[in-house]
């Protein structure tokens, strides 16, 4: 059965240096009031959050929290919700969202951002500002009347979405700089403490992994705002073979023969690695074991990385 769920709040404004803590919030559930026991709403950053269990709770959601890691997991039907305290990034169903605030807490009260919160949900949002009430529908109806404006929102800045190759990688005093070569061009983007890195190896599951493990050619996702990335999602095929030659294909394309006779094609700016040294193709040494990486859109070997 599809359920109604509705939730209202109202918003004063945020102070300089502190969260807004709001006063004489109204929130509703199916037309319910809810109480928040511990501690009200507060505006941050141009996001307003609340407590965790007095939405989801009371949205028929299930809601755990796993102290060691410090990771939110709600579920209501077929939906997950995984969010991790501190970080802008959550998982909905396995898939990141991008989260302009991330959940905190404060004074023992776990907070989280009030748009996600209702879009995690499948929910509608409608802020009446006569009373101060942000109303979040799931029914798909909105309440009556038109919609104002929303005081919510995730980021001022638009948000990037670029699908490519990383071209280059630089280290920088923040983390590392990457260039992603896409259909509309090259984008130069920081990777930070603020970057989720996902990685997809052989069709599998994306996976969390190290920006460090980021490499030239990799095919990339990217999710960006001010020129800094959000998420990275890398994908590839990987494998490990003894290389017996360099060759050239039917086509006449450079590539290498493995020693099972498989013939992998090389990108034309493949870079070889021998203990951590590149080193041009005509040095590959004939019975090397190589991890090779294939561009799972192109087929071509890009990197070969002899450890």
């Amino acid at each position: 059965m599809r359920l109604n769920k509705v939730i209202a709040l109202s918003v004063l404004a945020m102070t300089i240096c502190a969260p807004a803590w709001a006063q004489g919030i109204t929130v509703l559930v199916n037309g319910s009031p809810v109480a928040f026991r511990s501690i009200a709403p507060v505006e941050m950053n141009g996001s307003v959050l609340v407590p965790l269990r007095g939405v989801f709770q009371s949205m028929g959601a299930h809601v755990d929290y796993d102290q060691a890691t410090r990771t939110i997991t709600a579920t209501q039907g077929a939906t997950k919700v995984v969010l991790p305290l501190g970080q802008t990034t959550a998982y909905v169903d396995g898939n990141p969202q991008v989260l302009a605030q991330p959940a905190l807490v404060e004074q023992g009260a776990t907070l989280v951002p009030l748009r996600f919160v209702a879009e995690a949900l499948g929910a509608q949002v409608q802020w009446v500002e006569a009373t101060k009430t942000v109303q979040i529908s799931t029914s798909g109806q909105p309440e009556s009347g038109p919609p104002p404006p929303m005081p919510l929102h995730r980021h001022h800045a638009p948000q990037l979405e670029l699908q490519g190759y990383i071209s280059e990688i630089d280290q920088t005093a923040a983390g590392l700089a990457i260039s992603v070569d896409s259909a509309d061009g090259v984008h130069r983007l920081d990777v930070n403490g603020q970057t989720t890195v996902l990685s997809q190896v052989n069709g599998q599951q994306y996976v969390t992994t190290a920006p460090s493990n980021l490499r030239l050619g990799d095919q990339v996702d990217v999710t960006a705002v001010d020129h800094t990335a959000l998420v990275v999602k890398s994908s590839f095929h990987g494998s490990s073979a003894y290389v017996t030659g360099v060759v050239r294909d039917p086509q006449g394309h450079q590539a290498i023969r493995t020693r099972q006779g498989k013939i992998v094609r090389l990108d034309p700016n493949v870079h070889v690695l021998i203990h951590h040294t590149e080193v041009p193709v005509s040095q590959i040494p004939s019975g090397a074991n190589f991890t090779i990486r294939v561009n799972p859109k192109t087929g071509l070997a890009y990197e070969l990385d002899a450890p």
